[in-house]
């Protein structure tokens, strides 16, 4: 994903999962073809959307986390 970073003059590079930001353009087409070429969507992200995707996926880790730890505490030894 492709989103303008606070500074105008900045697009950036945003991983689709996990809403980290892996590079910086000052053209909007140069974010745009880097997020393709790394297989990430090349759509603008406002900033809203961009917040929503983080929670999202922190929440998914968490998730994740006490899933595992569910199942370690499940194990029965003999």
């Amino acid at each position: 994903m492709s989103g303008q970073s606070v500074n105008k003059d900045e697009y950036q590079v945003i991983d689709d999962t996990t809403g980290e930001v892996l590079a910086g353009h000052e053209r909007r087409l140069d974010a745009m073809i880097d997020s393709k070429q790394r297989g990430f969507s090349g759509d603008s992200l406002v900033w809203s959307a961009l917040q929503r995707l983080r929670v999202e996926y922190k929440a998914a880790c968490e998730r994740e986390a006490e899933e595992r730890e569910r199942r370690r505490q499940s194990i029965i030894l003999p």
